[in-house]
């Protein structure tokens, strides 16, 4: 009882891959989520991840050598 269409699943990940339709122009993304739980879960994941790089922005450009 999954609320996901595999068969739909497989044509997104297929027309991601070759260009087509919905996937155009996404042939080198890295991630392809799929379904609304999967999305969503990106979402709160990216939006963390864009949290900590805001956070830690001061922190991460310290490093270099100054010349």
């Amino acid at each position: 009882m999954q609320p996901g269409d595999p068969e739909k699943g497989v044509q997104r990940i297929f027309e991601v891959v070759m260009g087509t339709d919905m996937g155009e122009g996404m042939e080198w993304d890295l991630r392809v989520p799929l379904g609304l739980d999967c999305f969503g879960m990106f979402e709160a994941k990216a939006k963390s991840l864009s949290a900590t790089l805001e956070k830690m922005n001061n922190i991460a450009l310290s490093t270099d050598f100054v010349v």
